[in-house]
């Protein structure tokens, strides 16, 4: 009978899913695997949410990028205004130089207009040169012709035979007055060579003259040319520069943006995809999760199919609807209190209340209930970090949990550290101060204790109604760890809540 109500009640109780090595990348496997339909039970509706889990923590880590991209977008950003005085800095430096090349421009266009002049005056020079030079040219062939002239007629080879060729003093007057006329003649053509030499040497050195300053200005027009050259590329680098920078930085902006363009909408399909899956998650009906509330709704029916009589049926209801308990029963006799509820002296976490015993003390009921749960096969000593439960809490080593009706209300109430094999059966009905089991150190424990938890419920009422839907939860929708320290009763919480033992058993 025990049995065969214990599998009614929560024989159904599924395990929590548990696949390792998931690829979840593959998004069209999930999507068609977490479709409303296809989910077949609590181990599928378990695996779609652990799905929606990882979409949901890609998501956050998209969101984490975003962030990231969009601090790389400040930082830009930032870098952009700094680089913007420094191409602002290449522009002005590139018109100051574009100056410095008009500058240069016009003089080198001075300069050459200067060559040009100076050019047509070298060359009216030169003619000049020319024509003294023919004119020089022309009074040394008169005086060369007079001279001739002269000693053909005169029939005289020098001045000396002239003179003491004279036989009279009149031929002496005669031949003097002669030579004087040819004297005064070749002075005066003397002096005009004369002249004519120093202004064609006049002539020369202004030539000369002209000549250097045409070369110091085609070397200046040359020394511009190459100035207004070098500026030139002086200009062009830095406006290159100056590009090169503005492209470069509106190049990454760009690519973040467009990175970040990308994420959003890659956040986007997540969101539809947790969407949908949530959708298909809330459509599943009530009766593929929990089938035992199902099964609970008909007792009597399985009874009656298995061919149990009425009176068989009727013992299981109203065990089921057992009395409530008038008070609570010690659940350890003779034990001491080890640790307290709430934290250990340590500082951690301790949600129970550690009844000490000696190994084989028993352990009662502590009110009229059915038992939820039970698990066993943990060695009775185990030691501190054994991971052993069995199908209970992990490391709680062999347990009990125990539904019941105590003053009008509903508790369940979880007792750990059992001793090898003396845990009650699960679905056994029980009365207030029953043996339950018998002190152990099983699973994580450093000594023999019961640990002991107790959990509000709400109104009495509701005892058939829990006992016959209860969906396996060991902590009662209290949750564990400091989480379920949210959830204490005396904090002002409603059901489901915790209860601190001490204040029901003492200290």
């Amino acid at each position: 009978m025990a049995t065969l109500l214990a599998a009614l009640i929560i024989g159904c109780t599924l395990s929590a899913w548990a696949e390792e090595d998931v690829d979840y990348t593959d998004t069209s496997y999930w999507m068609e695997r977490c479709v409303s339909d296809q989910i077949q039970g609590m181990e599928d509706y378990q695996a779609c949410e652990a799905y929606r889990e990882y979409v949901k923590s890609t998501s956050e880590s998209l969101q984490g990028t975003l962030a990231s991209l969009d601090t790389e977008k400040e930082a830009i950003s930032e870098n952009l205004a700094m680089y913007g005085l420094e191409i602002e800095q290449y522009r002005q430096e590139s018109k100051e130089l574009s100056n410095e090349i008009s500058a240069l421009q016009a003089k080198i266009d001075d300069n050459e207009v200067q060559i040009a002049t100076l050019q047509l005056e070298v060359e009216a020079t030169e003619r000049g040169i020319l024509a003294k030079e023919e004119e020089l040219s022309d009074l040394k062939e008169k005086v060369k012709d007079r001279i001739s002239f002269y000693q053909v007629n005169m029939r005289l080879n020098s001045y000396a035979d002239v003179l003491l060729g004279a036989k009279t003093f009149g031929d002496l007057l005669r031949i003097v007055a002669a030579f004087s006329s040819v004297t005064q003649f070749d002075n005066r053509v003397a002096g005009e060579i004369e002249e004519a030499v120093a202004a064609l040497d006049d002539a020369k050195e202004a030539l000369n003259q002209e000549q250097s300053q045409l070369v110091v200005l085609t070397n200046e027009i040359a020394e511009n040319k190459e100035n207004l050259e070098n500026k030139r590329n002086d200009v062009l680098a830095k406006q290159y520069l100056a590009e090169m920078v503005q492209e470069e930085y509106e190049k990454q902006q760009a690519e973040l943006e467009a990175r970040s363009a990308t994420v959003v909408a890659d956040m986007e399909d997540i969101v539809k995809k947790m969407n949908s899956i949530s959708d298909e998650l809330d459509n599943v009906p009530d009766s593929v999760l929990h089938p035992e509330k199902y099964a609970a709704t008909v007792i009597s029916e399985t009874f009656a199919e298995s061919g149990i009589d009425a009176e068989a049926a009727a013992e299981a209801e109203a065990a089921v609807n057992a009395a409530a308990s008038q008070g609570w029963i010690y659940p350890v006799p003779g034990a001491v209190r080890s640790a307290g509820t709430w934290a250990y002296s340590s500082g951690y976490v301790h949600l129970g209340y550690d009844f000490a015993a000696p190994i084989g003390t028993r352990i009662r009921a502590v009110g009229n209930g059915v038992i939820l749960k039970s698990s066993d096969g943990c060695p009775t000593y185990g030691y501190i970090g054994c991971q052993c439960g069995g199908s209970g809490s992990p490391m709680g080593g062999n347990q009990v949990y125990l539904l019941t009706k105590v003053n009008g209300s509903l508790y369940a109430v979880k007792y750990l550290h059992m001793e090898l094999g003396s845990p009650i059966a699960q679905g056994s009905i029980v009365n207030a101060g029953d043996v339950i089991g018998r002190v152990g150190t099983s699973g994580n424990s450093s000594g023999a204790h019961c640990h002991i938890e107790i959990f509000y419920l709400g109104s009495a009422d509701l005892f058939t109604t829990y006992a016959t839907t209860w969906n396996g939860d060991l902590s009662f929708g209290c949750g564990w760890g400091t989480a379920a320290l949210a959830r204490r009763c005396s904090s002002g919480v409603g059901a489901p809540c915790r209860l601190r033992p001490e204040d029901i058993f003492g200290y």
